[in-house]
């Protein structure tokens, strides 16, 4: 028996633009692509969810609503590698995770917070986390008050 991770973060749209690049525009002072191929995956918690199922782990995802959508779409020079714009929409009004929610917290090997600080995981959630958890509790957070996610 392999081990049960429990996943908690923001997932968004991870799209990627792969372009060439040949000239520069007449207009402004800008980069002008022609589109040579796509890529989209879940991205964020949801890319630390994808990977750890790559390792073998059995994992329970839990995510804002996907009515509460985040896009992160790029556009990339194919040549270069070099990023020519970065589009970011993240909905205004994410709803926290409610911890109470979560089904036999206890029956996980271990809990991975992975934190994009758009509102789905609060102090509040991980100081639950660890009341109610008795494993590990891994998290990537980029909140600026780390020490008040001491215990994780």
């Amino acid at each position: 028996m392999g081990m049960n991770v429990l996943v908690v973060g923001e997932v968004c749209n991870d799209t990627t633009y792969y372009c060439e690049v040949s000239r520069i525009s007449p207009e402004a002072p800008v980069p002008v692509a022609d589109l040579i191929w796509k890529s989209s995956a879940d991205g964020m918690a949801g890319n630390v969810n994808g990977n750890l199922k790559a390792f073998g782990i059995k994992t329970t995802f839990i995510h804002q609503s996907l009515r509460q959508q985040i896009d992160k779409t790029r556009y990339v020079d194919e040549k270069s590698g070099q990023h020519l714009i970065r589009i970011d929409n993240t909905h205004p009004n994410i709803t926290p995770l409610d911890v109470t929610d979560i089904e036999d917290i206890n029956g996980y090997d271990a809990i991975v917070v992975s934190d994009y600080n758009k509102g789905f995981i609060t102090y509040e959630n991980v100081a639950q986390l660890r009341t109610l958890f008795n494993g590990p509790i891994l998290i990537d957070s980029k909140k600026t008050d780390l020490l008040a996610l001491k215990g994780a």
